[in-house]
């Protein structure tokens, strides 16, 4: 069995991603959550660019992707940031530091809601714009969409 971009997908990023939602608390399932489905795609373009189903190297297939999606576009720079500390060059960025990544506080008051609600706090993206997302409703939307482009890109029956 060769180590595909869907074998990553199903192996890592998958297990990732629901461990993130599992523990939306959690930096450390935030950060591999994160950085797994980045790295999914630059596999996934190399796959594809390998197959000749695509003529975009890996930087502009991640920016078609980004154009498609706003969320892995958040992601793909929290990646990005997390990775080299701060962005700094020319390229427009909704995230340019690692220090963006960080612990929101609980979203419900525990004595107004019931108890089945989350009051831990979340790991939240605080993009340059000043919104503040959660990092399992950018991973939730982001693997939707590319679950999507997978169907697109997938030859017809």
């Amino acid at each position: 069995m060769t180590f595909s971009a869907q074998t990553f997908y199903d192996v890592v990023v998958v297990p990732n991603v629901d461990a993130q939602h599992q523990d939306t608390s959690s930096y450390r399932h935030a950060f591999n959550a994160i950085a797994s489905l980045d790295d999914y795609v630059g596999i996934w373009a190399l796959e594809l660019l390998r197959s000749r189903k695509t003529s975009s190297k890996e930087e502009a297939f991640r920016d078609f992707v980004a154009s498609r999606c706003e969320e892995y576009r958040i992601l793909r720079d929290m990646a990005y940031s997390l990775k080299h500390g701060e962005l700094t060059g020319g390229k427009a960025r909704l995230v340019k530091e690692a220090e963006r990544l960080h612990k929101q506080g609980p979203a419900f008051n525990p004595a107004a809601f019931s108890s089945a609600f989350a009051t831990d706090p979340v790991i939240c993206v605080r993009v340059e714009d000043g919104r503040v997302l959660s990092v399992w409703r950018l991973l939730s939307r982001a693997t939707s969409t590319l679950t999507d482009i997978q169907n697109e890109m997938a030859p017809a029956p």
